[in-house]
């Protein structure tokens, strides 16, 4: 017997079998790419599930067979009749999110974005596709592609108010991972905060809206306003601990270090074990004239939470310096270098701190060793340009002062010593010039 009418033959067996609702189960294959796909037809004639991956392919114009037709060649006559779906058929996000997660988990990531792109080109004012497509992107590691995704969907005037707060998400998410340029940063953040002011057009923000348009607005440097959504953030959502950091960071830019103090003892009452808390606490107490106690007790808690943590050293040893225990900060120090022998920051502390002891040779070793470490730390260079003219070494304290005013132009120290080192040298125009620039900066960072 033909395979064809072998095929009609088991259709109309089950068929008869099964004249009720409820009828038998009958498996074709449709075939794709050398591959066979159960479909599952359910009630007399029954229709294909939308789980099936084939009928995906099918509704998006890919040449599989449709057992359905098969079916319908024999003769046979549905008990149903199908609803039609006023949804894009196999584009909806459920639908999408499930075949990614199989492709995914199958490790066949090119098809995935290929079937995410049929129904982009199919349907390109549906949200789903856009949404799934961009996710897909981020949970592999490219960020900025997921970027590229949502900035197509808005600019071919999609209309979703999720995608225009991802967007935003993901452009503050590589601002705050240092991925844009200098000159781009400012254009794309705008770009995020405009989306986001958008979205307080439909209606009022939420927390979510509000941090992102504080982290927004501090890359812009609007200081004062980015504290304002920081604090509307947090007032919505007071256990929220990211939104409570982010506060803190804009009240210590801002330098209002009392009330940064407030709120991280507040967070601390809350999570006594968060290093971050602790560490921010310690940053602050340093920037103010808080008792000794207070500081010497918060440095304590924040070494006994993690004692192999070379920040938590390297702020103790700014603590013990302050306090003029050059001893007990050297020793700090130690443990940082110690910890992270790549540290700049440990032989950059260790060499201020040699250097205020006299011990001049040994905080240029150290100063060197930073330097190593970071080739472009202004303020180890112009630590540097200090010794080299304590010694009288002119040429090499010049080079160190002019790539420390390079590296930073706002540098007052590099600046200062310029024009200390041109007076001495009696060129008094260079010394002129190099003081004049100290005391306007001096006003300006007041």
């Amino acid at each position: 017997m033909p395979a064809i009418e072998t095929l009609c033959l088991v259709v109309a067996i089950l068929g008869a079998q099964n004249k009720g609702e409820s009828a038998g189960l009958l498996q074709l294959s449709s075939y794709r790419a050398g591959r066979t796909s159960p479909v599952e037809f359910t009630g007399t004639a029954g229709w294909p599930s939308l789980n099936d991956e084939s009928i995906f392919h099918r509704q998006l114009g890919d040449p599989v067979v449709a057992p359905l037709g098969l079916f319908v060649m024999c003769g046979g006559q549905s008990t149903k009749t199908p609803q039609r779906r006023e949804k894009k058929p196999g584009c909806e996000s459920d639908e999408l999110t499930s075949l990614t997660a199989r492709h995914q988990k199958n490790g066949d990531l090119s098809k995935a974005v290929s079937v995410l792109e049929k129904c982009i080109d199919r349907y390109p004012d549906s949200p789903a596709a856009y949404r799934v497509l961009a996710e897909l992107h981020q949970e592999t590691g490219q960020p900025y592609r997921a970027y590229e995704v949502y900035k197509a969907a808005i600019d071919k005037g999609v209309k979703s108010p999720e995608i225009r707060y991802r967007t935003a998400e993901i452009i503050l998410g590589l601002a705050g991972a240092g991925k844009f340029t200098s000159s781009d940063l400012p254009k794309l953040v705008s770009e995020a905060y405009q989306l986001l002011l958008s979205l307080r057009e439909a209606k009022a923000p939420d927390d979510r809206t509000h941090n992102l348009a504080g982290l927004a607005l501090s890359h812009l440097g609007r200081d004062e306003a980015a504290r304002q959504e920081f604090a509307a953030a947090l007032q919505m959502n007071p256990s929220n601990l990211d939104y409570a950091f982010n506060l803190s960071f804009q009240l210590q830019k801002l330098r209002q270090h009392a009330q940064a103090i407030e709120l991280l003892q507040k967070v601390i009452v809350r999570h006594p074990s968060s290093l971050e808390a602790y560490d921010r606490l310690v940053w602050s107490y340093l920037r103010t004239s808080r008792s000794d106690p207070d500081v010497e007790k918060a440095v304590a808690s924040l070494l006994a939470l993690d004692p192999t943590r070379s920040r938590s050293y390297l702020l103790a040893g700014n603590f013990y310096e302050g306090r003029g225990d050059l001893q007990r900060a050297n020793r700090h120090y130690d443990s940082v270098i110690s910890l992270e022998p790549a540290s700049f920051e440990g032989y950059f502390a260790k060499g201020k701190v040699q250097l205020q002891q006299g011990q001049i040779q040994s905080a240029e070793a150290s100063l060197l060793k930073a330097l190593e470490c970071n080739s472009r730390h202004a303020d180890t260079l112009v630590a540097l340009g200090k010794i080299y003219l304590r010694q009288a070494k002119i040429a090499e304290a010049e080079k160190a002062l002019l790539a420390a005013s390079a590296y930073d132009p706002s540098h007052l120290q590099a600046h200062f010593q310029l024009g200390t080192l041109y007076r001495r040298q009696g060129e008094l125009e260079k010394a002129r010039l190099e003081l004049e620039l100290y005391e306007k900066l001096k006003q300006e960072q007041r």
